[in-house]
């Protein structure tokens, strides 16, 4: 007898049962997840002005209170939900009774996510080869799943109201259920549009700059036309958009949100043409010998480097001298 047939009847019932579909999730409108401990609810709003810079599109909502939330890390853990895999199933007929062996009867955690499904539907209209046109129709879509107990290096999991439950990484419900909002805080010094920066003041060992922003366009020989964005103090040309970039890429070395801002060391206010936030506010002051704590709009968590921050202030010393 051939070795595959063999192998084909050798297959078990959960080898071969056809397991359900998780749903393409890509245009999300909010994830929750609740357990024991609590709910953490993600909310995400594009364009939404509740930020200071609008590339910030995950908020932490609490009670109706949202608070801007690290892209990267907000994406990471949504991702861990809308790029679930079921590893195996294990049941296919589970009912009440049978639940709580595998600790779904009290889930441990249930995620909600909600989104936007797209779907391609007739219009009854035809084009002029006589092809039918389609137009896509959105509606609002829920996806629950819930995770029971650990089994191993996995963890029992199924969708809401279903009898089939499933297997997946044991990694899936450790993210989920260690969870926190303030986890997934920015990890940002400050993410400005600068664009939308209309003047910058810096104040630097007890002296205030007052840089004005203007718009320079440069035409090519080719008819193409670029902006440019000019910093000027006192109507000399200050080449320090370089500098201002590099205060984004200040590396974040801990944070400590119960410090005490020390003596001040560097202080920027950015004014922007945005209602809701006109002005950003951006202290560096004394932390240690080794860091620098960051008090954004008057928040204080984030420690970056003193080295760093020093050599900061000197390239802005050398600037604001010319």
């Amino acid at each position: 007898m051939d070795a595959d047939l063999l192998e084909d009847f050798s297959l078990g019932l959960y080898d071969i049962v056809s397991m359900e579909s998780i749903p393409s999730m890509t245009d999300l409108t909010s994830v929750s997840i609740e357990t024991t401990s609590g709910t953490l609810t993600l909310d995400y709003l594009e364009d939404s002005g509740l930020a200071y810079s609008d590339q910030y599109t995950w908020f932490w909502n609490q009670d109706g209170e949202e608070t801007a939330l690290d892209t990267d890390l907000a994406e990471d853990l949504v991702s861990t939900v809308t790029g679930l895999t079921w590893n195996a199933c294990v049941d296919y007929q589970a009912d009440e009774d049978s639940l709580g062996t595998y600790g779904l009867d009290i889930p441990a955690a249930t995620i909600t996510v909600e989104y936007t499904e797209s779907t391609q539907v007739e219009t009854n209209e035809t084009a002029e080869n006589g092809d039918p046109i389609y137009e896509t129709q959105e509606t609002p879509a829920t996806f629950v799943l819930e995770l029971g107990d650990y089994d191993g290096d996995t963890c029992y999991a199924r969708i809401s109201g279903s009898s089939m439950v499933y297997r997946v990484d044991g990694t899936v419900a450790d993210t989920l259920l260690a969870a926190k909002g303030e986890d997934l805080l920015p990890q940002d010094v400050v993410l400005m549009d600068w664009s939308d920066v209309t003047s910058v003041e810096i104040n630097l060992d007890g002296t205030t700059y007052s840089l004005e922003k203007t718009v320079q366009e440069e035409t090519d020989e080719d008819g193409n036309t670029t902006e440019t964005y000019v910093y000027q103090l006192d109507g000399q040309t200050v080449d320090i958009t370089d500098a201002l970039d590099s205060i984004q890429d200040l590396a974040v070395t801990g944070s400590d949100a119960d410090a005490t801002p020390g003596a001040e060391e560097l202080s920027f206010t950015f004014y922007q043409d945005k209602e809701n936030f006109p002005t950003v506010t951006l202290v560096f002051s004394q932390y240690d010998s080794s860091s620098c704590l960051v008090t954004l709009n008057g928040e204080s968590r984030l420690l970056v480097s003193r080295t760093d921050l020093l050599d900061l202030v000197d390239t802005l010393q050398e600037l604001l001298a010319e």
